[in-house]
């Protein structure tokens, strides 16, 4: 619907490569720390700001944490299925110092990624909503139970949001000073 609107899509490097129509209608960001794209939006009147962070879920599946900042300068971080080894040189390192370069509003991340207040921390962001708790593509064993989630960010001193499937939530940010 996006492309038929003539509105831009983001996706990771390499989605839909197999399908070339599709492929050259997309945007992919440059997987880099200090790469921030400006992607025009409403016919080119006004732009969305993106950087494309190289992260990973374990040690060879690549999984970009996205930094967004909307024309109005509204920024969120989403992790996605950001998990990493504590090592030096891992993604930790720049994780956990995202607000030394970047002012997050929201940060979205994977409720189960390792050290997880400290990421937190890092980005420092107003708010969190975590998200992957009972997953629904996780065999009935492995979705875990939500008062886990609360008990993971027991203890993190930032304003929390745990949603379930098909809650919605309004959030209104606080202007900025």
């Amino acid at each position: 619907m996006f492309l038929d609107r003539k509105k831009p899509v983001i996706a990771p490097e390499g989605l839909w490569k197999d399908v070339p129509e599709l492929a050259s209608r997309l945007t992919y960001p440059t997987r880099a720390i200090d790469a921030l794209q400006r992607i025009q939006i409403q016919g080119g009147k006004r732009t969305l700001s993106i950087v494309a962070f190289p992260g990973h879920q374990g040690a060879t599946v690549l999984n970009n944490v996205y930094i967004v900042t909307s024309p109005e300068g509204f920024t969120v971080v989403h992790t996605g299925d950001q998990w990493d080894e504590d090592q030096p040189g891992s993604d930790l390192d720049w994780l956990s110092n995202i607000s030394r370069t970047h002012k997050v509003d929201m940060l979205f991340p994977n409720i189960w990624t390792k050290h997880l207040d400290r990421i937190v921390r890092g980005v420092n962001p107003a708010v969190v909503v975590t998200g992957h708790e009972n997953e629904m593509m996780h065999t009935v064993d492995h979705r875990e139970d939500y008062t886990q989630s609360y008990t993971r960010m027991h203890g993190i001193p930032y304003p929390t949001v745990i949603m379930t499937w098909g809650e919605s939530w309004h959030y209104q940010p606080v202007p900025k000073r």
